[in-house]
């Protein structure tokens, strides 16, 4: 399986696209369901082959999100 990045200049409309499902359609979703889903689709929409960076950013994201997670 190789991993095939979009274009450059899609990444800016994937991420409003991201970020409006983010905004919009997780109210009665677990805070771990997504932050699963916002991984995939951070590695997903990563533009380049080489997705160490994406790993730290996405980290981070994740625990800004279990932060939050009531246990």
């Amino acid at each position: 399986m190789n991993y095939m990045p979009p274009d450059a200049y899609k990444v800016p409309y994937l991420v409003d696209e991201l970020l409006d499902w983010l905004n919009n359609s997780t109210d009665e979703m677990y805070p771990a369901i997504i932050a699963g889903i916002l991984h995939y689709e951070l590695v997903r929409i990563h533009p380049f082959v080489d997705g160490k960076w994406t790993y730290k950013q996405t980290y981070g994201n994740i625990d800004s999100i279990n932060s939050q997670i009531q246990y």
